[in-house]
């Protein structure tokens, strides 16, 4: 399995931040492609195939690119190696872990980012 995160060049942002913590808490490796604003993103290929707004940060997967964070954090949780059922036991845990993904992105990023 071969995981790249494309993101910004700055590697501190709480986007990426965030994926990358959820990968080691799952045991899945990603790899770390910094990308400079205003190149890669901005080309039709990036566009097409990681992100149709051209942002940061997108998952490359051996079977195609997923887009925007908490999707990204899903899919790494499905794939937890760790035995730490990180999107749950049961639908019911899986909707929970989603919910807090909401209320973070709705509430919490939304009072830190201008």
């Amino acid at each position: 399995m071969s995981l790249t995160l494309w993101s910004g060049v700055n590697p501190e942002n709480a986007r990426t931040l965030k994926i990358l913590v959820a990968a080691a808490l799952a045991n899945v490796p990603v790899t770390l492609k910094p990308c400079e604003y205003g190149r890669e993103n901005e080309t039709a290929e990036y566009c097409r195939n990681c992100s149709p707004c051209g942002r940061y940060p997108a998952l490359q997967t051996e079977e195609g690119y997923i887009f925007e964070s908490n999707a990204i954090l899903r899919h790494i949780a499905r794939l937890d190696r760790s035995g730490g059922f990180l999107y749950g036991r049961t639908p019911l845990e899986g909707s929970q872990v989603d919910m807090w993904l909401d209320f973070a992105t709705t509430e919490l990023d939304a009072a830190v980012t201008p």
